[in-house]
């Protein structure tokens, strides 16, 4: 069936200038968005530890009204990184396939 449609990289018909710049973009804002939600998660983690009021260091370090809330946020917003990542390195590959031998 390959045959019938042709190769269904060559159909993609996007410069490779700018393939090449949201690729690095998309790998930029995963890798801080990681890192970021990454110290909330270990700020989270130390809080909950050192046996703190959870209430009052929610509001303190994060802002946020509880530290479920806080914590739910930065799981997701971690998931959302990985996610683009996922999605830059197919990109990436992607590019790679799409270079003449």
């Amino acid at each position: 069936m390959a045959g019938m449609y042709g190769n269904s990289i060559d159909c993609l018909n996007v410069e490779e200038s700018a393939d090449v710049f949201f690729t690095r973009v998309g790998l930029i804002v995963a890798w801080l968005l990681f890192a970021a939600n990454s110290v909330r998660i270990a700020v989270g983690a130390y809080i909950v530890f050192s046996g703190a009021d959870l209430a009052a260091s929610s509001r303190r370090y994060f802002g946020a009204d509880t530290f479920a809330q806080e914590m739910d946020q930065s799981f997701a917003m971690l998931g959302v990184a990985i996610a683009l990542g996922i999605l830059a390195e197919i990109s990436r590959k992607i590019s790679y396939l799409k270079e003449p031998a």
